[in-house]
């Protein structure tokens, strides 16, 4: 009604009630009142999260469950690396985002300031974050 140039035909229902219909059943808007008393209500839905942020929460959940308590303590990185791997949305993550090497992907978890790394001869180790 705000919009004059709005058709719902342009995408695919056949009136405006139908439409509404649609929008209420996808659970987007409420309804209330009755006839001239109908009132419309948007629902805000919290944002879902994006593939590179369910990714990290993959590591850092892994990190989490290998500190056995609060502490954030450093991990070998080939071991977090094997259990990461052994979860299937894990790896169709990591390829949907590009990642062609795990040291990127981690890379990119350190730049964002969820993990740190060092590297002590050859072996690489990783540990969460936390705010203290």
């Amino acid at each position: 009604m705000l919009n004059p140039d709005f058709e719902e035909k342009e995408l695919g229902f056949s009136n405006w009630s139908s439409f509404i219909n649609a929008a209420h059943e996808a659970g987007v808007i409420q309804i209330s009142g009755e006839g001239e008393g109908l009132i419309l209500d948007a629902i805000y839905q919290e944002k879902q999260k994006t593939d590179q942020e369910k990714a990290f929460e993959f590591l850092l959940k892994i990190l989490e469950e290998n500190d056995e308590g609060t502490k954030a303590k450093f991990h070998n990185q080939a071991t977090i690396a094997d259990k990461l791997y052994k979860k299937p949305r894990f790896l169709e993550l990591k390829e949907k985002l590009g990642f062609k090497k795990f040291k990127d992907f981690i890379q990119a978890a350190e730049v964002r300031k969820l993990v740190e790394t060092k590297v002590e001869g050859l072996t690489h180790s990783i540990r969460r974050i936390t705010k203290e």
